[in-house]
């Protein structure tokens, strides 16, 4: 058996491997940081900006605006999930608004859960809250009618017109 002789030294290298590696590791308490740091990079921005929604959302309770990294997210509870979607709703926020900020929520539950700061019970009410159903419609998609002193003048022009008009499409689809 060979005896260690006194503390070991990491070689230069994997010290600064190291240190990079505890500056991506979130601060204690904050489940929100984490589960940011386990996103990508677009997806770490875009959930941000959700996380900031809703705390401008709890702030108009009535509050003092309160910046989203303050939030004491581990006492996130079914309650304010669900009073989060209504008031979104309410403003008239697109579903899939709804439904990523919706996500943003439980994966910050998530976050939570696996250290013990929010109960099972309580996370899987959490995830039941239900997603936002409905479409709407791509920008530009409504098919225009033209104006009878536009109306194109070759006579292919004018058959692609009628025939559009005709089928509710618009003319360039109409060969």
């Amino acid at each position: 058996m060979i005896a260690a002789e006194g503390p070991t030294r990491l070689p230069a290298a994997v010290h600064g491997e190291a240190e990079r590696l505890a500056a991506l590791v979130p601060p204690p308490g904050n489940q929100a940081h984490a589960y940011l740091a386990s996103l990508s990079p677009k997806g770490r921005q875009t959930m941000t900006e959700r996380l900031r929604a809703v705390a401008a959302l709890l702030a108009a309770d009535g509050g003092a605006p309160v910046p989203w990294e303050a939030l004491p997210w581990h006492e996130l509870r079914f309650a304010h999930v669900a009073a989060v979607r209504a008031r979104l709703q309410e403003r008239g926020a697109a579903p899939a608004t709804i439904n990523l900020t919706l996500a943003a929520l439980r994966g910050v539950a998530r976050y939570a859960r696996n250290p013990g700061l929010l109960g099972a019970e309580e996370y899987d009410r959490i995830r039941d809250v239900r997603g936002a159903r409905g479409t709407r419609l791509p920008a530009g998609r409504a098919a225009r009618s033209w104006p009878t002193s536009t109306w194109p003048t070759g006579r292919r022009s004018r058959r692609r017109c009628g025939c559009a008009t005709a089928r509710g499409i618009r003319s360039g689809w109409c060969r």
